[in-house]
């Protein structure tokens, strides 16, 4: 069995001092929101075996955060460039290639991106995923590579306001 959990990067306002958007970095809500998901992660006693990253300011920052609340070591926090402009097959592919014997797995990125994958996952309506807004998504499957659309079941959706 196979869990996956889908965590949107926390609040991190847009300014025109920034370079380009992998620049934005989480303000005081957003670190606060990532502390909280870590919290809430720990409290269920989620201990993923991978942290997988957009290697954006903000998603570095959420994952970084949520690691230290797991005591999940910083420098084992893995960074795919091809998080960030994703599709839902994207996506499907790199949770394929780097958990190949994991049981959890815990990707943070953006919307609207991790909620269609969540939907294609599921079969289920997310909607908008707030941010650091969580999935946790479970699959019957021994194996990741086949878990296709409609193969999850969402367990449980968290998401700090």
């Amino acid at each position: 069995m196979k869990t996956l959990y889908l965590l949107r990067h926390g609040q991190a306002p847009w300014s025109r001092d920034l370079p380009d958007d992998f620049a934005r970095s989480l303000d005081a809500v957003g670190e606060r929101q990532a502390a909280s998901v870590g919290l809430h992660l720990a409290q269920a006693k989620v201990r993923p075996e991978m942290i997988i990253a957009s290697p954006t300011d903000r998603t570095r920052q959420t994952a970084r955060i949520v690691a230290n609340t797991l005591s999940y070591p910083e420098k084992d926090i893995r960074y795919a460039p091809e998080i960030y402009s994703a599709d839902v097959w994207s996506l499907a592919r790199i949770v394929e290639q780097h958990a190949k014997s994991l049981n959890a797995l815990l990707m943070v990125g953006h919307n609207p991106t991790l909620a269609h994958f969540g939907e294609w996952l599921t079969s289920e309506r997310i909607g908008h995923l707030a941010t650091c807004g969580l999935l946790a998504i479970h699959f019957n499957d021994d194996k990741w590579p086949e878990i296709g659309r409609g193969q999850g079941r969402l367990l449980w959706r968290s998401e700090d306001r």
